[in-house]
């Protein structure tokens, strides 16, 4: 049997520390990005006779039950394994407070591995430290923003895109802060409590899931990923502006509007830019720009009924469980690092972090409205992005694939992702005082890869 012990201390009463664990979120709030932990069902939260299941990787692959046991409100809750990769599993978390008034908030792991696997130790408790050292931070920065308090006028919100990459990270830092959130998904099997089942097409069911609600973020829409072929590219324009009509359409046969309409844009309404833009530049050219037009449009009428309406224009959201660096890892973990022609061209990016900090951030503050650009202040050329990340992974970058040849193998969606200049500046996040939580790139690699 082996014990493992992680200890910290945070500006805040044990009380308020140990209440906000018992929250609807906190848990997958705290795991880090690239622990690849996903929640498959749970209940009862963390009182004694609570339960979840998790899937961990390699590859979603190894499936976790965990029991809650002993408990004792403001001091102690704990969870046993009843299946998992371990002989033995016992989690401790103890709060107290010290002489100066700080929570300190004290991790214990009691393990054992199965039979002949004892030499595993070493690699194991090197995991744990890694894994509760970005546990430790994420929570200290949760005091200084958004804070560990409840929302004073708890909000009901419908999402679409739930299971998407923002949607799954949003979700859980929006019911920490107590509000209620309905997810809007497409299948009408299996429903959970929390979903509702709409038609994305013709708006089926969405009259009926958006009563009530007091404000919608909308996520919806089909990946750009892939070869770009007719099919692929209608399904990009239908799903984003299709998808947003019938968002407006539902909305204005309600009795009472909500509020407040965010939805995700995207920083391709520009097109290729010589330099930084801010939300002033006007449309550029190119079919990503002719898309995000046409998405952006399709919610006026939703401003028509004097809803608040933020477009949220993301650059390239960065995050081990989906979109561009997830793609690029594993080239680069093996060694097989590239640079596409000259990488001169700039990139515009965003932590997952941000992203879901200026969401929230939108949601509860009047003063966003409209088009809101969502990139890290220091936009970067794609090669310094790809030696970066090598950096990062210590694994070479030395391969340098022509554009003409890159073109001619990935087509048009290589031409418009990885060729042209798309940097904006976050003009108006910089004018309300926001702090990126990821502004400069290095750190932020480390900070969602763990290294």
């Amino acid at each position: 049997m082996q014990t493992f012990n992680y200890s910290a201390t945070f500006p805040v009463t044990a009380e308020v520390l140990f209440d906000w664990h018992k929250r609807k979120g906190a848990f997958e709030r705290l795991t880090p990005p690239w622990a690849g932990v996903r929640v498959m069902d749970s209940n009862g939260g963390i009182e004694a006779g609570g339960w979840v299941k998790i899937k961990t990787p390699p590859l979603g692959l190894i499936k976790w039950e965990l029991i809650h046991g002993a408990y004792a409100e403001g001091k102690v809750f704990t969870d046993q394994a009843l299946k998992g990769p371990f002989k033995y599993w016992k989690h401790g978390h103890h709060f107290s407070t010290n002489e100066t008034e700080q929570a300190v908030l004290k991790e214990t792991i009691d393990y054992d591995l199965p039979k002949g696997l004892q030499w595993l130790h070493p690699f194991v408790e090197g995991e744990l430290k890694r894994q509760f050292k970005a546990r430790m931070e994420r929570l200290a920065a949760e005091v200084l923003s958004p804070g560990l308090e409840v929302d004073v006028a708890p909000l009901v919100i419908a999402i679409t895109g739930a299971r998407g990459l923002i949607g799954s990270a949003l979700i859980p830092l929006l019911t920490l802060k107590g509000h209620t959130v309905r997810s809007l998904v497409r299948h009408k099997e299996h429903l959970k409590a929390n979903e509702y089942a709409y038609n994305a097409r013709t708006g089926e069911g969405l009259v009926a899931a958006l009563t009530g609600c007091d404000a919608v973020i909308h996520l919806a829409g089909e990946s750009i990923a892939g070869y770009w072929t007719c099919a692929k590219k209608e399904a990009i324009r239908f799903s984003r502006e299709r998808g947003t009509q019938v968002m407006a359409e539902a909305i204005q046969q309600l009795p009472q509007p909500p509020r407040v309409f965010i939805m995700a844009s995207a920083a391709g309404y520009y097109g290729e830019t010589q330099a930084p833009v801010d939300e002033g530049a006007p449309k550029g050219q190119g079919f990503l720009a002719d898309v995000v037009a046409a998405w952006e449009a399709a919610a006026q009428p939703i401003e028509a009924l004097g809803v608040r309406v933020v477009k949220l224009r993301l650059g390239a959201v960065l995050s081990p469980n989906g979109g561009m660096l997830k793609a690029m890892l594993p080239s680069f973990q093996m060694g097989l690092g590239s640079i596409f022609g000259t990488g001169k061209a700039l990139l515009s990016w965003v932590s997952i972090e941000d992203v879901v900090l200026v969401f929230y951030r939108a949601l509860m503050d009047e003063a966003f409205q409209g088009a809101i650009n969502v990139g890290a202040p220091e936009p970067i050329s794609r090669s310094h992005f790809a030696q970066l990340l090598g950096h990062v992974l210590a694994r070479p970058v030395w391969l340098k694939l022509p554009e003409k040849l890159m073109c001619s193998l990935g087509g048009e969606v290589v031409q418009e992702l990885c060729f042209k200049n798309n940097a904006v500046r976050p003009h108006f996040l910089e004018s309300q005082d926001y702090v990126f939580r990821d502004a400069h790139l290095e750190s932020a690699l480390r900070r969602l890869l763990g290294k």
